[in-house]
């Protein structure tokens, strides 16, 4: 019992047991299946299958695969502006998973898909929605400084 709560990790607030090698597989193939299916046209919400991704491999997220949640988190803000109110209501019903997000708004993004986030953000915020777009405005901000310097996101 000690054993497995010495390899608890902090991850986004919430203790989690460590990821095994198997699951860390399972979740960087999954995260790339994730990002490549946001490259094909679709008129249904990606946001779900993001939060999905996250109860189903979040306690992964950690070194190369926190890389890929960020990229897989700017993506989707990017691919289409109404992910920003379903963010928004996430915020509500699930501050968890909303906290996770923002939190991956970071420099380990690619910067096309933070541009087109931020983009979103300034330019198609819903109207209920303006402190939250400010709030993914200025993470932006922060994760663009983060790649013009080289420096590695903080979590």
């Amino acid at each position: 019992m000690r054993a497995l709560a010495a390899c608890a990790l902090l991850v986004g607030g919430i203790a989690r047991a460590a990821c095994p090698l198997g699951e860390k597989n399972a979740a960087d193939t999954a995260i790339s299946n994730y990002v490549q299916s946001l490259n094909y046209p679709s008129t249904r919400s990606h946001l779900p299958g993001l939060e999905k991704l996250w109860e189903r491999h979040g306690r992964c997220d950690a070194g190369p695969l926190a890389d890929s949640f960020s990229e897989a988190v700017a993506k989707t803000l990017a691919s289409m502006p109404p992910h920003l109110e379903e963010l928004g209501q996430a915020k509500k019903k699930n501050p968890k998973f909303y906290k996770w997000a923002l939190g991956h708004l970071d420099g380990a993004a690619s910067l096309d898909s933070l541009k087109r986030t931020q983009d979103n953000a300034n330019n198609a915020c819903p109207a209920n929605a303006g402190a939250m777009c400010r709030e993914i405005a200025e993470k932006i901000d922060k994760a663009i400084d983060e790649l013009r310097l080289g420096k590695r996101p903080q979590r």
